[in-house]
């Protein structure tokens, strides 16, 4: 477990988000394949509620959590989710809306970043 977990941190996208190559160093994005905000959302919920949930000893760096969280937040504020009027994006939303907003609110506590104070969505 240490390795694969070594390997999740390792390959954080420079944005705080993992996409479907969460587990290989080889995410070169190219101009054919970028990552979408869907995949954004759905792998990097997944992967920060997996890594929220590790006991306290398992725990990566903070940072890796707070540029996660960041990168969901200004994903999940986006106007692409609110035009996702079929529902399919649900279960990312979900994940990736609980994950971020506890890890946020860490922050904010900790008086760490002013950008903590999020889920705020414009009409």
């Amino acid at each position: 477990m240490t390795t694969t977990l070594r390997k999740v941190v390792e390959c954080q996208q420079e944005d705080g988000s993992w996409d479907e190559h969460w587990n290989t160093a080889d995410q070169g994005h190219t101009s054919e394949h970028r990552p979408t905000i869907v995949s954004k959302i759905l792998v990097t919920g997944h992967l920060l509620e997996v890594l929220n949930s590790l006991d306290s000893e398992r725990h990566p760096s903070s940072i890796v959590y707070q540029r996660a969280a960041e990168c969901l937040r200004q994903s999940l504020n986006s106007q692409e989710i609110l035009r996702d009027a079929h529902g399919h994006l649900i279960c990312p939303f979900t994940h990736a809306a609980r994950t971020a907003r506890t890890i946020l609110a860490t922050v904010r506590t900790n008086r760490l970043s002013p950008a903590a104070d999020t889920f705020r969505f414009a009409e």
